[in-house]
């Protein structure tokens, strides 16, 4: 809203203390401010967005000129001054009233604008988060309080968060050096890691599961000898009295666990052995032969 010079000079407020009392034109002004605020009243577009800014800023300013002259009364002519300052304060909220329905409005467009622009990244993100070993969900990566910012257009929004994509495939590498070997205790691993972004929290949740895992094997260690005490028929036979050695040639797929409790009871069991011959050994990934 456009204003001449003289309409600014006559909207201005008089306020002093005489020797009768409080001068003032408040009332003149009150008549006066409803034709004034009509430029103002009006609905926020895309269109003129820019336009209710600057009105807001005007009507803010306004308003403010007169709350502070208000104030420096009030604080030096306190008495006699109660009456005047409610009219003076109901002019601030005729003010504040067009000023805030004007903000209104423009929120209202910005924040549409906003989540319009979430929506456009949105479309891209699983092209973002393709290579990733683990499912991450949209809202852990798009941070509204960094990309609402006008600065952060989708372009940038989507290069940045590229770079924290790189980042937690990185993150994943070199977590995969401490990961247990059952598919169960991965799974574990990979919900921590998704849910928290973290490394450190990952890397905690695989330790804890290696420990039960190694656990629970050296628990079986100590109870398979028992066991085997307990049946010796089972190592040594015996024909017409007389102990019977054998050879058996067998080979065995299995996983590395397996072979470590093999070993521990040839240990125990060392005396039983005539003869022990390594034929072969070979590592084997995804049932393929290394």
């Amino acid at each position: 809203m456009e204003q001449t010079e003289a309409t600014k000079q006559s909207f201005e407020l008089d306020l002093r203390m005489t020797e009768t009392g409080i001068l003032s034109n408040v009332e003149a002004l009150k008549t006066m401010l409803p034709n004034m605020l009509k430029p103002y009243d009006y609905v926020v577009s895309v269109n003129n967005i820019k336009d209710a800014k600057a009105d807001r800023t005007k009507l803010n300013t306004t308003r403010d000129i007169i709350k502070n002259k208000r104030m420096q009364f009030e604080k030096n002519e306190m008495e006699s001054w109660l009456n005047a300052k409610k009219s003076i304060m109901e002019l601030e909220k005729m003010i504040d009233v067009a000023s805030t329905k004007l903000g209104e409005g423009i929120k209202k467009i910005e924040e549409e604008e906003k989540l319009n622009k979430m929506e456009e990244v949105r479309q891209s993100f699983e092209t973002i988060v393709d290579a990733l070993p683990v499912k991450v969900a949209f809202e852990a990566l798009y941070i509204r309080k960094e990309y609402d910012k006008n600065s952060m257009t989708v372009k940038k929004i989507l290069e940045d968060m590229q770079v924290k994509v790189n980042k937690l495939i990185t993150d994943w590498k070199m977590i995969e050096a401490y990961l247990p070997t059952d598919p169960v205790d991965i799974e574990q691993v990979k919900v921590v890691f998704a849910n928290t972004l973290d490394i450190g929290l990952a890397k905690a949740k695989a330790d804890e599961l290696n420990k039960i895992r190694q656990s629970v094997s050296e628990q079986r260690v100590i109870a398979e000898p028992k066991k085997a005490t307990s049946q010796p028929q089972i190592i040594e036979q015996t024909i017409m009295g007389k102990p019977t050695i054998q050879k058996i040639n067998f080979a065995i797929t299995a996983e590395r666990e397996f072979f470590d409790l093999l070993n521990r009871i040839v240990a125990e069991n060392k005396h039983l052995i005539k003869n022990l011959v390594v034929i072969s050994k070979e590592e084997i990934e995804d049932g393929v032969t290394k």
